[in-house]
Protein backbone atom coordinates (compact mmCIF):
# COMPACT_ATOMS: atom_id res chain seq x y z
CA UNK A 1 0.00 0.00 0.00
CA UNK A 2 1.33 3.26 -0.90
CA UNK A 3 1.85 6.20 1.71
CA UNK A 4 -0.98 8.96 1.62
CA UNK A 5 -0.73 12.77 2.81
CA UNK A 6 -3.90 14.64 4.14
CA UNK A 7 -3.55 18.47 3.33
CA UNK A 8 -6.26 19.99 5.31
CA UNK A 9 -6.73 24.19 4.33
CA UNK A 10 -7.64 26.00 6.71
CA UNK A 11 -9.10 30.03 7.43
CA UNK A 12 -10.87 30.89 10.85
CA UNK A 13 -11.76 27.60 11.21
CA UNK A 14 -11.67 27.58 14.84
CA UNK A 15 -15.19 25.60 15.08
CA UNK A 16 -14.72 23.14 12.78
CA UNK A 17 -11.12 22.30 12.43
CA UNK A 18 -10.73 19.93 15.63
CA UNK A 19 -13.76 17.86 14.31
CA UNK A 20 -11.79 17.58 11.06
CA UNK A 21 -8.61 16.46 12.20
CA UNK A 22 -10.33 14.02 14.53
CA UNK A 23 -11.83 12.73 11.71
CA UNK A 24 -8.58 11.75 10.00
CA UNK A 25 -6.87 10.20 12.67
CA UNK A 26 -10.05 7.84 13.41
CA UNK A 27 -9.41 6.26 9.80
CA UNK A 28 -9.34 2.67 9.38
CA UNK A 29 -6.17 3.55 7.25
CA UNK A 30 -3.81 5.47 8.52
CA UNK A 31 -2.63 8.25 6.70
CA UNK A 32 1.05 8.65 6.47
CA UNK A 33 1.13 12.51 7.57
CA UNK A 34 -1.60 15.01 8.50
CA UNK A 35 -0.93 18.97 7.23
CA UNK A 36 -2.82 21.85 8.25
CA UNK A 37 -1.58 25.00 6.18
CA UNK A 38 -3.46 27.54 8.68
CA UNK A 39 -4.17 31.07 5.84
CA UNK A 40 -3.48 33.57 8.04
CA UNK A 41 -6.29 32.91 10.56
CA UNK A 42 -6.81 35.88 13.26
CA UNK A 43 -8.68 33.25 15.34
CA UNK A 44 -7.56 29.77 17.67
CA UNK A 45 -6.86 27.82 13.90
CA UNK A 46 -3.40 27.27 14.24
CA UNK A 47 -3.48 26.95 18.27
CA UNK A 48 -5.91 24.19 18.21
CA UNK A 49 -4.50 22.50 14.70
CA UNK A 50 -1.00 22.02 17.23
CA UNK A 51 -3.10 20.59 20.36
CA UNK A 52 -3.23 17.35 18.47
CA UNK A 53 0.98 17.60 18.67
CA UNK A 54 2.94 15.88 16.89
CA UNK A 55 0.50 14.01 14.91
CA UNK A 56 -0.17 17.00 12.95
CA UNK A 57 1.84 19.52 11.02
CA UNK A 58 0.83 23.19 11.06
CA UNK A 59 2.07 25.53 8.40
CA UNK A 60 0.92 29.35 9.09
CA UNK A 61 0.98 31.46 5.92
CA UNK A 62 1.88 34.98 6.73
CA UNK A 63 -0.50 36.51 4.94
CA UNK A 64 -3.95 34.80 3.60
CA UNK A 65 -3.44 33.83 -0.10
CA UNK A 66 -6.93 31.69 -0.57
CA UNK A 67 -6.97 27.59 -0.84
CA UNK A 68 -5.61 26.83 -3.82
CA UNK A 69 -2.29 28.07 -2.61
CA UNK A 70 -2.71 26.53 0.68
CA UNK A 71 -3.86 22.88 -1.14
CA UNK A 72 -0.41 24.05 -3.01
CA UNK A 73 2.06 24.71 -0.01
CA UNK A 74 0.70 21.46 1.84
CA UNK A 75 1.77 19.44 -1.31
CA UNK A 76 4.68 21.23 -1.43
CA UNK A 77 5.63 19.94 2.16
CA UNK A 78 4.35 16.13 1.86
CA UNK A 79 5.80 13.28 1.25
CA UNK A 80 3.25 10.64 0.30
CA UNK A 81 2.06 9.10 -2.93
CA UNK A 82 -0.88 10.20 -2.95
CA UNK A 83 -2.90 13.20 -1.81
CA UNK A 84 -6.11 13.70 -0.19
CA UNK A 85 -7.92 17.11 0.66
CA UNK A 86 -10.16 17.99 3.59
CA UNK A 87 -11.65 20.92 3.98
CA UNK A 88 -11.77 22.76 7.64
CA UNK A 89 -15.21 21.91 7.65
CA UNK A 90 -15.81 18.92 6.49
CA UNK A 91 -14.90 15.36 8.11
CA UNK A 92 -14.17 11.84 7.19
CA UNK A 93 -16.44 8.61 7.70
CA UNK A 94 -13.43 6.04 9.31
CA UNK A 95 -13.43 4.04 6.38
CA UNK A 96 -12.73 7.00 3.93
CA UNK A 97 -8.95 6.67 3.14
CA UNK A 98 -8.89 2.84 3.09
CA UNK A 99 -11.79 2.76 0.41
CA UNK A 100 -10.27 5.36 -1.97
CA UNK A 101 -6.72 4.03 -1.11
CA UNK A 102 -7.66 0.81 -2.24
CA UNK A 103 -8.88 1.61 -5.67
CA UNK A 104 -5.36 3.63 -6.05
CA UNK A 105 -3.60 0.57 -5.15
CA UNK A 106 -5.70 -1.88 -7.22
CA UNK A 107 -5.25 0.53 -10.36
CA UNK A 108 -2.19 1.83 -11.27
CA UNK A 109 -3.27 4.15 -13.77
CA UNK A 110 -5.71 5.70 -11.86
CA UNK A 111 -5.21 9.63 -11.18
CA UNK A 112 -8.63 10.79 -9.31
CA UNK A 113 -10.50 8.54 -6.95
CA UNK A 114 -13.53 9.86 -5.36
CA UNK A 115 -16.93 9.38 -3.60
CA UNK A 116 -20.28 10.87 -3.18
CA UNK A 117 -20.67 13.18 0.09
CA UNK A 118 -23.56 13.38 2.57
CA UNK A 119 -24.25 17.41 3.20
CA UNK A 120 -24.97 18.42 6.85
CA UNK A 121 -25.70 21.40 8.57
CA UNK A 122 -27.85 23.10 6.55
CA UNK A 123 -28.87 21.14 4.39
CA UNK A 124 -29.16 17.08 3.89
CA UNK A 125 -29.13 14.76 1.41
CA UNK A 126 -26.44 12.58 -0.90
CA UNK A 127 -24.52 14.71 -3.86
CA UNK A 128 -23.83 13.05 -6.90
CA UNK A 129 -27.41 10.77 -5.95
CA UNK A 130 -25.61 8.24 -7.61
CA UNK A 131 -22.42 7.56 -9.72
CA UNK A 132 -21.37 4.24 -12.30
CA UNK A 133 -21.00 1.43 -10.57
CA UNK A 134 -18.27 -1.44 -11.21
CA UNK A 135 -16.71 0.82 -14.27
CA UNK A 136 -12.50 0.60 -13.77
CA UNK A 137 -10.72 4.12 -14.32
CA UNK A 138 -11.74 5.84 -17.34
CA UNK A 139 -11.93 9.65 -19.26
CA UNK A 140 -14.11 11.61 -17.85
CA UNK A 141 -12.88 15.10 -18.60
CA UNK A 142 -15.96 15.64 -20.96
CA UNK A 143 -18.38 14.75 -18.09
CA UNK A 144 -16.52 16.83 -15.84
CA UNK A 145 -16.45 20.31 -17.74
CA UNK A 146 -20.27 19.90 -17.89
CA UNK A 147 -21.59 19.31 -14.21
CA UNK A 148 -18.33 18.50 -11.89
CA UNK A 149 -19.26 15.66 -9.81
CA UNK A 150 -16.50 15.88 -7.02
CA UNK A 151 -15.20 17.76 -4.15
CA UNK A 152 -11.94 18.48 -2.54
CA UNK A 153 -12.83 16.62 0.36
CA UNK A 154 -14.22 13.30 -1.19
CA UNK A 155 -11.41 13.00 -3.60
CA UNK A 156 -7.93 11.34 -3.78
CA UNK A 157 -5.38 12.20 -6.39
CA UNK A 158 -1.89 10.63 -7.33
CA UNK A 159 1.30 12.99 -6.78
CA UNK A 160 2.25 12.65 -10.41
CA UNK A 161 -1.20 13.97 -11.59
CA UNK A 162 -1.23 16.76 -9.30
CA UNK A 163 2.26 17.62 -10.33
CA UNK A 164 1.80 17.35 -14.05
CA UNK A 165 -1.19 20.25 -14.12
CA UNK A 166 1.48 22.45 -12.09
CA UNK A 167 -1.51 22.11 -8.97
CA UNK A 168 -4.66 24.54 -8.20
CA UNK A 169 -4.83 28.03 -9.61
CA UNK A 170 -4.05 30.21 -6.85
CA UNK A 171 -5.53 33.34 -8.21
CA UNK A 172 -7.73 35.76 -5.09
CA UNK A 173 -11.54 36.64 -6.67
CA UNK A 174 -13.80 38.49 -4.05
CA UNK A 175 -17.33 40.02 -3.97
CA UNK A 176 -18.13 42.45 -2.03
CA UNK A 177 -15.56 42.01 0.01
CA UNK A 178 -16.23 38.38 0.25
CA UNK A 179 -14.35 35.14 -1.30
CA UNK A 180 -15.40 33.48 -4.11
CA UNK A 181 -14.03 30.19 -4.97
CA UNK A 182 -14.25 27.69 -8.07
CA UNK A 183 -10.40 26.81 -8.24
CA UNK A 184 -11.12 23.11 -6.91
CA UNK A 185 -13.75 22.46 -10.12
CA UNK A 186 -10.72 24.08 -12.55
CA UNK A 187 -8.49 21.80 -10.82
CA UNK A 188 -10.65 18.49 -11.23
CA UNK A 189 -10.96 19.34 -14.73
CA UNK A 190 -7.59 20.38 -15.79
CA UNK A 191 -6.78 17.03 -13.95
CA UNK A 192 -9.62 14.67 -15.32
CA UNK A 193 -8.17 15.69 -18.97
CA UNK A 194 -4.91 13.94 -18.44
CA UNK A 195 -5.56 11.41 -15.74
CA UNK A 196 -8.10 8.49 -15.66
CA UNK A 197 -11.01 8.56 -12.71
CA UNK A 198 -12.87 6.34 -10.76
CA UNK A 199 -15.73 6.50 -8.15
CA UNK A 200 -16.73 4.72 -4.76
CA UNK A 201 -20.10 4.18 -4.80
CA UNK A 202 -20.55 4.31 -1.43
CA UNK A 203 -19.96 8.06 0.40
CA UNK A 204 -17.38 8.09 2.47
CA UNK A 205 -16.74 12.00 3.46
CA UNK A 206 -19.44 14.59 5.26
CA UNK A 207 -19.93 17.71 3.51
CA UNK A 208 -20.79 20.71 5.93
CA UNK A 209 -23.14 23.39 4.60
CA UNK A 210 -23.17 26.40 6.43
CA UNK A 211 -23.67 30.01 5.95
CA UNK A 212 -20.03 31.11 6.53
CA UNK A 213 -18.69 29.49 3.25
CA UNK A 214 -17.80 31.15 0.01
CA UNK A 215 -19.83 28.63 -2.45
CA UNK A 216 -23.33 30.43 -0.30
CA UNK A 217 -22.41 33.27 -3.45
CA UNK A 218 -24.13 31.06 -5.65
CA UNK A 219 -24.32 33.16 -8.92
CA UNK A 220 -20.31 34.78 -8.88
CA UNK A 221 -18.90 31.55 -7.52
CA UNK A 222 -21.15 30.25 -10.99
CA UNK A 223 -19.26 33.04 -12.70
CA UNK A 224 -16.29 31.64 -11.51
CA UNK A 225 -16.64 28.44 -12.61
CA UNK A 226 -16.97 29.37 -16.40
CA UNK A 227 -14.45 32.08 -16.09
CA UNK A 228 -12.25 28.98 -15.25
CA UNK A 229 -14.60 26.38 -17.95
CA UNK A 230 -13.42 29.11 -21.06
CA UNK A 231 -9.93 28.99 -19.77
CA UNK A 232 -9.58 25.79 -20.18
CA UNK A 233 -11.74 25.58 -23.52
CA UNK A 234 -8.60 28.45 -24.71
CA UNK A 235 -6.06 26.05 -23.86
CA UNK A 236 -7.52 22.87 -25.54
CA UNK A 237 -7.63 24.76 -28.91
CA UNK A 238 -4.18 25.70 -28.35
CA UNK A 239 -2.95 22.08 -27.72
CA UNK A 240 -2.66 20.21 -30.87
CA UNK A 241 -2.83 16.63 -28.73
CA UNK A 242 -6.33 17.89 -27.42
CA UNK A 243 -7.63 19.98 -30.15
CA UNK A 244 -10.00 16.99 -31.06
CA UNK A 245 -11.97 17.85 -28.00
CA UNK A 246 -12.95 21.04 -28.71
CA UNK A 247 -15.81 21.19 -29.90
CA UNK A 248 -17.79 18.69 -27.68
CA UNK A 249 -15.80 20.06 -25.30
CA UNK A 250 -17.33 23.53 -26.30
CA UNK A 251 -21.09 22.13 -26.56
CA UNK A 252 -20.71 20.84 -22.95
CA UNK A 253 -20.04 24.11 -21.45
CA UNK A 254 -23.24 25.48 -23.74
CA UNK A 255 -25.26 23.07 -22.25
CA UNK A 256 -23.89 23.61 -18.80
CA UNK A 257 -24.57 27.58 -19.18
CA UNK A 258 -28.24 27.37 -20.54
CA UNK A 259 -29.19 25.25 -17.35
CA UNK A 260 -27.45 27.86 -14.75
CA UNK A 261 -28.46 30.82 -16.61
CA UNK A 262 -32.42 29.23 -16.27
CA UNK A 263 -31.89 27.80 -13.10
CA UNK A 264 -31.47 31.81 -11.81
CA UNK A 265 -34.26 32.71 -14.17
CA UNK A 266 -36.54 30.39 -12.69
CA UNK A 267 -35.81 31.19 -8.93
CA UNK A 268 -36.39 34.83 -10.09
CA UNK A 269 -33.37 36.32 -9.33
CA UNK A 270 -33.26 39.52 -11.29
CA UNK A 271 -30.21 40.48 -10.13
CA UNK A 272 -28.14 37.29 -10.71
CA UNK A 273 -29.75 36.94 -14.04
CA UNK A 274 -28.55 40.31 -15.14
CA UNK A 275 -25.13 39.56 -14.21
CA UNK A 276 -24.80 35.93 -15.62
CA UNK A 277 -26.24 38.52 -19.22
CA UNK A 278 -23.30 40.26 -18.81
CA UNK A 279 -21.04 37.66 -18.66
CA UNK A 280 -22.57 35.98 -21.13
CA UNK A 281 -22.80 38.58 -23.98
CA UNK A 282 -19.37 39.11 -23.03
CA UNK A 283 -18.20 35.70 -24.18
CA UNK A 284 -18.84 34.96 -27.86
CA UNK A 285 -19.40 31.38 -26.80
CA UNK A 286 -22.38 32.10 -24.72
CA UNK A 287 -23.71 35.14 -26.38
CA UNK A 288 -26.52 32.77 -28.21
CA UNK A 289 -27.78 30.79 -25.39
CA UNK A 290 -27.75 34.35 -23.14
CA UNK A 291 -29.81 36.44 -25.88
CA UNK A 292 -33.27 35.10 -25.35
CA UNK A 293 -32.82 36.20 -21.65
CA UNK A 294 -32.45 39.69 -22.47
CA UNK A 295 -36.28 40.40 -22.22
CA UNK A 296 -36.63 38.09 -18.96
CA UNK A 297 -34.29 40.41 -17.34
CA UNK A 298 -36.14 43.54 -18.21
CA UNK A 299 -32.97 45.05 -20.20
CA UNK A 300 -33.37 46.79 -23.77
CA UNK A 301 -33.28 44.20 -27.16
CA UNK A 302 -30.67 46.39 -28.60
CA UNK A 303 -28.35 44.45 -31.07
CA UNK A 304 -24.94 42.49 -30.47
CA UNK A 305 -22.84 44.66 -31.86
CA UNK A 306 -24.00 47.62 -29.06
CA UNK A 307 -23.87 45.40 -26.60
CA UNK A 308 -20.01 44.10 -27.34
CA UNK A 309 -19.56 47.90 -27.32
CA UNK A 310 -20.97 48.78 -24.08
CA UNK A 311 -19.17 45.99 -22.84
CA UNK A 312 -15.56 46.28 -23.76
Amino acid sequence: MSSISVIIPAYNAEKFIGEAIESVLNQTRPAKEIIVVDDASTDRTAEIARSFGERVRVLVNPANRGPGHCRNAGVAASTGKYLAFLDSDDIWMPGHLESLGRLMDEHSDLGIAFCPVIWFGDRTGQWPASVSKNEGPRDVFLEMIRNITCVPSAMMVRRTGHEAIGGFDEGQHRYRGRRIQAEDLDYVIRLSLEVPVMADEEPSARYRVHPEQASVIRVQQVLLAFHYRLRILLALAANPRHLGLLQAAQDKVIRCWEEHIEAVWAERDMVGLRQMIRFGLRNGLLRKATWPYLGKAGLPRIGVGILDRLHR
